[in-house]
């Protein structure tokens, strides 16, 4: 939140933290404007953020930058990417019509049918025929890293592609005590001797 009440969103920590215009979003009472990305109101495609060809990354904890945040992501409106990326150190909110986990489906098989046209000149999905090798390395692929990660996860929507990888929580902690050093220390932890007395 910025001192005159404008919202602003970076697609990257690096530009975050340089915060200067480079793959920002802002939002304010007068609109919203953006730099390779498109915010739309209620004209189609409607309410949400729309990034049909590109990535949505939303974090409340970056690496290296506030690793220890426990801020929650509440989204009530359609996010729309080719690629979408969130990250809550808290709790993760979501109250939508449609949530494609991996990022929207028919934006992958986009690239698929990229081709060019019968002149030569132009180069764009939707120009060449999908071979079958492109659809299965498609459809084959696997996630390896969660494209939505939070503390608690609170999803009502009326239907989710599970096309991603979801993590609530950590999937799992190792402590390793060694040295003799950790020994002597833990050995002043030994039970002490309760005792007991009855008074009459």
């Amino acid at each position: 939140m910025q001192g005159d009440g404008s919202v602003r969103l970076y697609d990257s920590a690096a530009n975050a933290r340089a915060g200067n215009t480079t793959g920002l979003i802002r939002i304010s009472k007068a609109g919203a404007t953006g730099t390779q990305h498109t915010l739309a109101g209620e004209a189609a495609p409607g309410l949400g953020i729309h990034n049909i060809g590109g990535n949505v990354n939303i974090a409340t904890k970056v690496a290296g930058f506030n690793e220890s945040s426990k801020g929650d992501i509440r989204i009530f409106g359609a996010v729309e990417a080719k690629n979408l990326s969130l990250l809550a150190g808290g709790d993760f909110f979501l109250e939508t019509g449609v949530y494609e986990l991996g990022g929207a489906a028919y934006a992958k098989f986009n690239d698929a049918t990229r081709g060019t046209d019968p002149t030569g000149v132009l180069t764009d999905i939707g120009l060449g025929r999908a071979s079958a090798a492109n659809v299965s390395a498609i459809i084959n692929a696997v996630p390896t890293a969660p494209n939505l990660y939070a503390d608690r996860i609170h999803i009502d929507a009326n239907f989710i592609n599970l096309n991603g990888l979801m993590q609530s929580g950590k999937e799992s902690y190792a402590l390793v005590l060694g040295g003799q050093a950790t020994v002597n220390e833990l050995g002043i932890w030994e039970p002490f001797t309760v005792k007991t007395q009855t008074i009459k």
